[in-house]
């Protein structure tokens, strides 16, 4: 948006049950895009301003979820 990346992570309660919190999966994503942001569980939003970084991004977030899971 507007040179810039908005980033939203949801996790169902069955994720998080399952040790998958939103906020964590961004955490991991933000450095990758040079961001802010943070959330619940269940919810997270964030954004950041290095457009380029965005399928890094997405790949650390998937990795905190494979790590969590033990997939």
């Amino acid at each position: 948006v507007d040179g810039r990346v908005a980033a939203v992570v949801a996790a169902s309660d069955a994720a998080v049950g399952r040790g998958v919190k939103a906020g964590d999966v961004m955490k991991a994503m933000l450095p990758a895009i040079d961001g802010k942001g943070g959330g619940k569980p269940q919810l997270a939003r964030g954004g950041g301003s290095a457009v380029d970084g965005i399928g890094a991004a997405l790949e650390a977030g998937s990795a905190s979820v494979r790590d969590v899971l033990g997939a």
